[in-house]
């Protein structure tokens, strides 16, 4: 014989509700208070102030408990969940927990080498020095300076600077003739 019931006992509530926000990727790297606006099924219009976490990417969801539909009283209200769209921000992109962001120098800093003072996402300034013999395409890495882990707190990613070797066209002959007495110089 079989005993079992076949059933169990599940709490009802009110519907899920799902929508996205869209946040650039300076914010995402500094966190926001948002406020959202969204209409329930009843048609009454609701406003919440939500945290988003720096270090938040691009399709990661958040949920707001409680915040969903409410139009039956006798049962809990439904969730609000979220989902985050980050938007580019221009001169940075994000890989994993590294922001990476480009610098341009010139042939002459890339030999000698050269002090670089740059801007990070959240506008605060960056010193890079470049070292000597540097070649275009040249990677430097700024530790903890990316974005936060949301996971494990007090780990960063790092910010990367690609350096962009900038080569002037030159016409001049009697630079191009100089340029040629210090090009057999150098070797």
């Amino acid at each position: 014989k079989n005993f079992g019931f076949g059933f169990t006992h599940r709490p009802q509530k009110n519907r899920d509700l799902n929508m996205k926000c869209q946040i650039s990727l300076k914010e995402a790297y500094n966190g926001k208070n948002l406020q959202i606006d969204y209409r329930l099924p009843n048609g009454e219009n609701k406003s919440i102030n939500v945290d988003i976490p720096p270090g938040i990417e691009h399709g990661q969801i958040l949920k707001v408990g409680g915040a969903g539909d409410h139009s039956n009283k006798q049962i809990p209200p439904g969730d609000l969940t979220i989902v985050v769209e980050v938007t580019p921000v221009n001169k940075f992109h994000r890989e994993d927990l590294n922001l990476h962001t480009e610098t341009e120098i010139t042939i002459f800093e890339a030999m000698i080498g050269c002090t670089k003072l740059l801007k990070n996402i959240d506008d605060s300034s960056v010193e890079i020095f470049v070292q000597p013999g540097t070649r275009h395409g040249q990677k430097y890495s700024c530790r903890g300076l990316g974005f936060p882990s949301l996971k494990f707190t007090n780990m960063r990613g790092d910010l990367i600077v690609t350096v962009n070797v900038k080569t002037p066209a030159i016409t001049d002959p009697q630079l191009i003739a100089e340029l040629n007495d210090l090009a057999k110089k150098i070797k």
